[in-house]
């Protein structure tokens, strides 16, 4: 059986405080077709999660994290991070820098979710 729902996630990466809203991520999926089969924003974790529940297709969801979902390094840039900005950088274009003291860890929290309800 092949891939027949493609799922892309544009993660809000920092997580909100018990009294800020979350900001929105954007989610989207297709089928195997290119059809798009579901379009929209969900603001959280938990609103992810549950949308993702909800649209993939058992076994066979590919899905794209736009957010760093390992981050292994104490301090400083990731390695991908400052190369982008090596390479890139004279266009303007450059990754955020993230690591473990960094706020910004929901693409972290996403995978080990993904991976506690059966995602690889």
């Amino acid at each position: 059986m092949g891939i027949e729902r493609f799922i892309g996630i544009d993660l809000a990466w920092a997580q909100s405080g018990a009294r800020t809203k979350p900001n929105e991520t954007g989610v989207a999926a297709i089928d195997r077709h290119g059809v798009v089969v579901e379009c929209g924003w969900t603001r959280g974790l938990e609103e992810t999660m549950a949308w993702l529940a909800r649209t993939a297709v058992d076994g066979s969801t590919l899905a794209f994290v736009d957010a760093p979902l390992v981050v292994d390094n104490p301090v400083g840039q990731r390695t991908c991070e400052r190369e982008v900005g090596q390479r890139y950088g004279r266009w303007k274009v450059s990754a955020n820098s993230t690591n473990q003291s960094s706020p910004r860890q929901a693409g972290v929290l996403l995978r080990e979710r993904l991976q506690e309800s059966g995602w690889s």
